[in-house]
């Protein structure tokens, strides 16, 4: 529930009239530890909303936003760091999200009043074990609540204790770490790389996928081929797919069975994250792409080629060193 002690953040933004000062109080909220909604439409003045979210991922729906909402993200070990990523999307209404820190706020995005409205994503960083603190505010000249909502999902890791080199996630995994990934990432699907597309403006790659052996998936990151909603890249996909034949897809089907007989065999097409700095290159032929997911969104881990990762597999189930059981 929202509190009703005014946090030194509100008291700071008063001072420096960075934005509007308004009441903290209490209105409806309603949720988990991770997954919360809040409602604004019974409120007769601009209040400041809070809440604590002490979870590694989840997402905050705020309908008919009115005011201020402070998002209060605590670290979910104490004295490690950690990184916030989010995404937040409104629908028919105007919104500002501000990072307070520093006797600081910093503009970190505007939603503006569009039938749809979203941020790229967004990735901050912890300074120590200190929450990061969100703060959104409607448009300032608003008078009363308005019809819309704003959704905000976020994903929360720990980073490593130990100073490592930031081309860290970009290394091939090792052997040990393909096996164990097998067993524990979010995704699991062999398939073939159709095309890469990087995007400067968020520093991110991503690779389109097509793949027809979907081992595993935390979220449904693999879509049909023929329910992408981007229509242009449906058609590509689907002229891929039928250029190479499917006897050539079977093919590799059959192969990639032979050595996991597991998850759903069909059509489709994932897409998958990754840094720019990872500099990936195109690459032929079939492989085991493992990973996380983060905001929905597939993340790159580990991807040998299906011939690599048999030699792999076969070779630790014949040294008794595959503790992986599916």
């Amino acid at each position: 529930m929202a509190s009703k002690t005014v946090p030194v953040f509100v008291l700071l933004l008063c001072s420096l009239l960075v934005i509007a000062c308004y009441p903290l109080l209490s209105l409806p909220v309603d949720g988990t530890a991770c997954d919360w909604n809040v409602w604004d439409d019974t409120a007769e003045e601009k209040i400041i909303q809070k809440i604590s979210i002490h979870c590694s991922e989840g997402q905050v729906t705020w309908r008919t936003p009115f005011g201020g909402l402070a998002l209060d993200f605590l670290p979910l070990l104490k004295s490690q760091h950690y990184e916030l990523c989010f995404i937040a999307r409104s629908s028919f209404a105007t919104l500002q999200l501000f990072l307070e820190g520093n006797q600081t706020l910093t503009r970190l995005a505007a939603l503006n009043n569009s039938k749809v409205s979203r941020t790229g994503e967004i990735c901050l960083r912890s300074a120590g074990a200190e929450p990061i603190v969100i703060f959104i505010e409607t448009d300032s000249s608003s008078s009363s609540p308005v019809y819309g909502k704003m959704v905000f999902e976020y994903d929360i890791q720990t980073l490593p204790q130990s100073n490592i080199s930031q081309m860290q996630e970009c290394r091939p995994c090792t052997d040990e770490e393909t096996i164990l990934a097998v067993c524990t990432a979010d995704y699991a699907a062999f398939g073939e790389i159709h095309s890469i597309i990087k995007n400067e403006e968020s520093g991110l790659t991503e690779l389109n996928v097509i793949t027809n052996h979907v081992i595993r998936q935390r979220y449904e990151v693999a879509k049909d081929l023929f329910g992408v909603q981007n229509k242009k890249v449906q058609e590509t996909l689907v002229k891929h797919f039928k250029r190479h034949g499917y006897k050539r897809h079977k093919r590799s089907l059959t192969d990639s069975m032979s050595v996991l007989n597991k998850g759903k065999t069909a059509g489709y097409h994932l897409s998958i994250i990754v840094p720019d700095k990872c500099q990936i290159k195109h690459g032929r032929g079939i492989f085991l792409f493992l990973g996380n997911i983060r905001l929905k969104r597939a993340r790159l881990g580990c991807a040998p080629r299906l011939e690599e990762f048999r030699q792999i597999w076969s070779s630790a189930l014949v040294a008794g060193s595959n503790q992986c059981i599916l």
